[in-house]
């Protein structure tokens, strides 16, 4: 009838309203990922300077404390060398640890920090200093209430060279913390998810900051919210899959790593989860430290996942032919790669053989499949290697506050 009618297509401008919200927020987000901002609210970092004295029998030093939205830190530096012979120490070797406590007695952080290490110049007539130990970061998880307790963070090792007796060391700290009930963890009711019949408990609020996909999922009004039981039905996603990826992005020390980044790159494009996404390509990046094989890491990166700050890290190295010929070209996953991605590479590769030789020397050649050879000398030249300088670039530039 017509009223049954009238009706039916007001939900459906409703729905269509909803749906247009949906994709413009989507839209932005996308935006603020490509700009490389976090998703979460930015916290306001702070620094503080440690003036920390080592006379020549002191071997173990702690700082005063300094306070930072309730929590305490204090710096303690180590000497793992004495002098000898009674004379001045040379090539000292000394080692600096960061102490954090939660002092708020009903607010557990999460904190993010760097510590920096640096020596005054003598003889100088104007301050200059020296850097012994770059910007280190390390995160921390906190307490808080009677189980509140200090908690030590990583030792970070340095070395001076000064011929001197007494050591003064200049030590910054910066700082960001994020109170864990601010991003609405415990609020409101609980939420369930099932996969394949298990079920987990989680925070709607919570996952939808993390997840576009869940931040619809759970408006939408289905079935599902009114029964309180939101079903993933991907075949492709396990219960262990789902409890992996809500270890990491839950408040814990779960990190990423060589054994379930694959894993959580998968969710994350299933869930639409960009801040995740930006954190596992700030882990692949860091190619020396996690062992990571960079022709691995570029197929994945350009034919399986969009990961755009990992295509860009390893093109930039590869403005190198040589490096481009050794790291990619001749290895397998060369011959994996989809064809309008060799293309690419060849593409790249033929400009950086061009570049290297002035425009005058033998350009490669293309054979039948579409492959560059080259005939020039296979050197072991590394002369673009500053692929670590970006990635520090990238970390000093971003607003991460996590």
């Amino acid at each position: 009838d017509a009223d049954s009618t009238a009706a039916l297509k007001a939900r459906i401008a409703q729905l269509e309203s909803e749906m247009k919200e949906v994709k413009s927020e989507n839209s932005l987000l996308k935006l603020k990922v490509h700009a490389g901002e976090p998703i979460c609210q930015k916290e306001p970092l702070h620094t503080h300077d440690f003036k920390v004295e080592m006379k020549p029998d002191v071997t173990d030093i702690r700082s005063e404390t300094h306070v930072v939205d309730g929590v305490e830190f204090s710096v303690r530096l180590e000497k793992h060398s004495k002098r000898e012979g009674g004379g001045y120490a040379r090539d000292a070797k000394f080692s600096a640890s960061l102490y954090v406590k939660n002092i708020d007695s009903d607010k557990q952080k999460f904190i993010l920090t760097t510590i920096e290490v640096r020596e005054k110049e003598r003889y100088c007539s104007t301050p200059r200093y020296s850097t012994l130990l770059k910007p280190a970061t390390q995160r921390f998880v906190l307490c808080c209430g009677t189980t509140a307790e200090e908690e030590p963070g990583y030792r970070k090792s340095f070395q001076s060279t000064a011929d001197q007796s007494t050591y003064m060391f200049y030590v910054r700290i910066t700082v960001a913390v994020q109170a864990i009930d601010s991003m609405d963890l415990d609020d409101g009711p609980a939420t369930t998810v099932v996969v394949k019949n298990k079920e987990f408990l989680v925070s709607s609020q919570y996952l939808s900051l993390w997840s576009h996909y869940f931040k619809a999922y759970f408006r939408a009004d289905m079935k599902e919210k009114k029964a309180g039981r939101y079903p993933i039905k991907d075949k492709d996603i396990t219960p262990e899959d789902f409890e992996e990826l809500l270890m990491v992005i839950y408040p814990t020390d779960k990190p990423i790593t060589v054994h379930n980044y694959r894993r959580l790159l998968k969710l994350a494009s299933r869930f639409e989860m960009p801040e995740l996404t930006r954190r596992i390509e700030c882990f692949l990046i860091d190619f020396e430290r996690n062992e990571l094989d960079r022709a691995v890491i570029f197929r994945l990166a350009t034919d399986l996942f969009p990961l755009n700050l990992v295509q860009s890290t390893l093109l930039h190295r590869w403005r190198d032919s040589t490096l481009l010929q050794n790291e990619l070209l001749k290895s397998g996953e060369y011959e994996k790669l989809k064809v309008e991605t060799k293309a690419m590479v060849n593409a790249r590769f033929a400009q950086a053989c061009i570049a290297k030789d002035g425009g005058s020397a033998t350009t490669p050649t293309a054979s039948d499949n579409g492959e560059f050879n080259s005939s020039g000398d296979d050197e072991e030249d590394n002369e673009f290697d500053d692929e670590e300088e970006d990635m520090d670039n990238y970390y000093a530039d971003s607003d991460d506050p996590y």
